[in-house]
């Protein structure tokens, strides 16, 4: 009996120490995630965007090219759309095509809408507040999935494939709702 209260205590005490371990290993990972997507950081990537609106779903396709604070974010699908680029300049963002400006609709309450997501999330990957993170498989990957809180209501879970330390893919939770999800392809951060 006594053998058996030994060795229950022994695994109780690598649990725990096996997950102080893989805590302050996550939190190196996010440091050098974060440094990757600092203020002087170039950022290039295309992303597929599915947006829930509750009634239905819609598909978008975009690149991004510049900073986490600004840049330029340009559509590629749906092709009537293809083109369209965004200016991103310190939070806002302008969809123009031609002298027309296009509005995209909110998915968020408070005016966020898809491409409004994509510096969001480059904010909440570079600094934001961090509620949890956990290790699981994307696409055959490696990943670590870290929760970023947005606001009250809104949080960001992003997959960062531990080989590259590059995000895989986003989602935003709306009440703990998904309402959107970013597929990112040829990611590159400087």
């Amino acid at each position: 009996m006594r053998l058996s209260r030994s060795i229950c205590a022994f695994c109780l005490v690598a649990v725990l120490l096996s997950s102080c371990a893989s805590g302050e290993n996550d939190e190196k990972i996010l440091e050098d995630i974060r440094a990757n997507f600092g203020p002087d950081s170039h950022v290039s990537f295309a992303a597929g965007i599915d947006a829930d609106y509750g009634d239905r779903v819609c598909s978008y396709g975009v690149s991004y090219d510049g900073g986490v604070s600004g840049g330029t974010l340009t559509i590629t699908k749906p092709e009537v759309i293809s083109g369209t680029t965004l200016m991103i300049a310190d939070g806002s963002v302008a969809l123009r095509y031609g002298e027309r400006e296009i509005y995209t609709g909110e998915i968020l309450p408070g005016g966020l809408s898809p491409v409004d997501a994509v510096p969001v999330i480059l904010r909440a990957i570079a600094g934001g507040l961090v509620t949890g993170t956990v290790r699981e498989r994307y696409e055959g990957a490696q990943c670590l999935a870290t929760v970023f809180r947005i606001d009250d209501r809104v949080d960001a879970r992003v997959l960062f494939e531990e080989e590259t330390l590059l995000p895989q893919r986003a989602e935003m939770y709306l009440d703990g709702t998904r309402v959107l999800s970013l597929d990112f392809y040829d990611m590159k951060a400087e």
